[in-house]
């Protein structure tokens, strides 16, 4: 026999209006009260009726997660496609959240080049009670459209003063790994960023601008280009650079991809890594490691990331009128294997 929300309210010795209370998250409830009834509904393993419990808060207790890419292909995981490693390595401490509230999650891959397609599909028709924006490649168009809604929505990975938003300092993270670059003795230095599409590209280019003024090292012309995030994009680039002249002793990347993308072309050229080259990317993802050797980093703490969007979007939802979050998490430099000093 199943337990229901009179047996909760008899072994808390509360109302069973109080329970209610409870699981909506109300705050009439007394501390005291509310920690009292949580642990009778774990004891009981008591598992509220989520659909009667919308039919009263009007809430669908579902989020929607929207990872914004700059076109509509579906080769994410090619040498030429978009390395989406990003969303896959902050998924699971979405979803980890996300279990532990009484929410569920709806994902949905977003082109802002489709112009059929005003909104994600998701943010339609009342499907969700909130929303996580998730990626750089974001305009303000599409985020004056998702504004438009009203709709609880945090930024991940992206930044705009009309939302919340949590995101990463990616001008310290090029900054540091440009500067332990230099650190070791190199001057000739390739830096390809990501496209100009993506929010972070400035912010990055801020940041290797930076570490070469400190150390007094001029930006050489045409040494600096940009790339998608695709492995072959970097290498077209790289290859226009060597034929236009250009002979670097280190590369730094964009994004992992980037960097190993580039690296290929040079490798082609008979060129390894650190001997004659090193390279330094950025995000931290699962090719750094895989790669060989292992690539030196700028690491993003992506599961911290998607933890701290989620515990804000969940308090957006329950505060409308709370005051923005923004929340810039700190990367580190990943030191590994792809660079030599040759000071």
């Amino acid at each position: 026999m199943s337990v229901t929300i009179k047996d909760v309210a008899k072994a808390a010795g509360v109302s069973v209006s109080t329970v209610s209370l409870v699981i909506n998250e109300s705050e009439l409830v007394k501390l005291e009260t509310r920690y009292k009834v949580l642990q009778k509904i774990e004891e009981l393993n008591y598992i509220p009726n989520l659909y009667a419990r919308s039919l009263v808060t009007k809430r669908k207790n579902v989020i929607g997660l929207t990872w914004m890419t700059y076109n509509d292909s579906t080769d994410r995981f090619s040498f030429k496609g978009h390395a989406d490693t990003y969303l896959t390595e902050m998924l699971p401490s979405i979803e980890k959240e996300v279990n532990l509230s009484n929410y569920s999650m709806i994902l949905e891959h977003y082109s802002i080049n489709n112009t059929e397609q005003t909104l994600p599909s998701i943010m339609k028709n009342e499907k969700v009670d909130g929303m996580l924006i998730m990626g750089g490649i974001v305009n303000d168009t599409v985020l004056a459209r998702i504004k438009s809604t009203n709709l609880p929505t945090v930024l991940l990975g992206s930044r705009h003063e009309d939302f919340d938003y949590v995101d990463t300092d990616s001008t310290l993270g090029i900054y540091k790994g440009t500067k332990y670059i230099l650190e070791q003795g190199h001057k000739d230095i390739v830096f390809i960023n990501t496209g100009a599409y993506s929010q972070s590209s400035e912010r990055k280019l801020l940041g290797f601008q930076r570490a070469m003024e400190e150390k007094g090292v001029k930006i050489k012309e045409g040494w600096v280009g940009q790339s998608d995030y695709s492995g072959q994009g970097a290498y077209n680039v790289m290859k226009e650079m060597w034929e236009s002249g250009i002979r670097p002793t280190a590369i730094i990347g964009g994004y992992d991809c980037i960097a190993l993308g580039a690296f290929r072309f040079l490798s082609n050229q008979g060129l390894r890594c650190p001997e004659n080259i090193s390279v330094i990317g950025f995000e931290d993802n699962i090719l750094a490691e895989y790669s060989n050797p292992p690539l030196t980093t700028v690491r993003v703490f992506k599961s911290k990331l998607g933890l701290e969007a989620c515990k804000v979007l969940f308090n957006r939802i329950k505060k409308p009128n709370a005051k923005n979050v923004r929340l810039i998490i700190e990367p580190e430099l990943e030191i590994r294997e792809s660079v030599r000093n040759i000071n």
